[in-house]
């Protein structure tokens, strides 16, 4: 049975197995992500997962930019407010803002004139009626695309690992509803039992979680091949118990190997990348 992709858990500083709607009754003062998945290539940009954004917390960067002269950024796609509102902006050098959408707005398509230099493109917090300002859950797929001069150079958040054990992702995945979670992400297809497959040209996730179901014993073939980046991948079952590791993997590396599933049941392969390019399959043995 072919499954949806897990894009789960970034940066979770203090809950486990966390959903959007369980942060959603948390608060803090510090704003991160607690998914966040990101690819650039061709001049464009694609960034998708969930912020927190506290009250009191530091901006959210989605993507820095660098322009050679005045020029423009065109940003599509949907965002969903589970928690309060924020604003996208675009933010300058020179500290100006230009906002972009509002969460509540829920779909983005807008074009913003950019200033010369260094800039960025993220979250900030909304006022309240009250004027004061209030923290916000936001789930966010966007694709932002450079015009003439414009470098998009991504961002990267505070890496902390999950906690998640892969029971609660599946159950905090399933417990979502239908919209932004099913919106694919390019060059990642799982289209499990066929196979699932990772071609991708520069790809940074803090995970990348795809769950596939195994319904009798016997092997199972994984291979990779990496031409950029550095990549770490990891599988386990539902009890945690891990079938495959291997870290560090680096441009030029090359492998095929086959792995022994000796039960039934649900497994997850977590892929660890840093700007990350090349192919991941994992398929039944044939």
């Amino acid at each position: 049975m072919k499954r949806g992709i897990a894009l789960l858990i970034a940066v979770c500083l203090f809950c486990s197995g966390c959903s959007s709607e369980l942060l959603a009754g948390l608060s803090g003062q510090s704003s991160y992500f607690y998914r966040f998945i990101a690819q650039g290539e061709n001049g464009q940009y694609k960034v998708k997962g969930t912020a927190y954004q506290a009250k009191e917390g530091k901006n959210l960067v989605l993507v820095r930019l660098a322009a050679e002269n005045n020029s423009t950024v065109t940003v599509r796609g949907k965002q969903k407010a589970v928690k309060g509102n924020a604003q996208l902006v675009y933010t300058a050098g020179d500290g100006t803002e230009v906002l972009l959408a509002e969460a509540k707005d829920g779909e983005v398509d807008t074009i913003v004139s950019v200033q010369k230099g260094e800039g960025t493109i993220g979250f900030i917090p909304c006022e309240s009626a009250e004027g004061q300002k209030a923290e916000a859950v936001i789930d966010f797929d966007f694709q932002i695309e450079g015009g003439e001069g414009v470098n998009l150079t991504g961002h990267e958040p505070e890496e902390i690992k999950p906690s998640e054990s892969p029971k609660k992702l599946r159950e905090a995945d399933s417990s979502k509803e239908a919209g932004l979670a099913d919106i694919g992400f390019p060059g990642i297809e799982n289209d499990w039992p066929e196979k699932l497959l990772i071609k991708v040209d520069g790809l940074y996730a803090r995970p990348l979680i795809m769950d596939f179901d195994v319904e009798e014993p016997g092997e199972i073939s994984l291979s990779y091949k990496a031409e950029m980046g550095k990549l770490q991948i990891k599988i386990v079952n539902e009890s945690g118990e891990i079938y495959f590791e291997e870290a560090d993997i680096q441009a030029g590396d090359e492998k095929e190997t086959s792995l022994d599933i000796d039960e039934a049941g649900a497994y997850w392969i977590y892929l660890y990348a840093e700007y990350f390019g090349g192919e991941v399959v994992l398929k039944p043995k044939e």
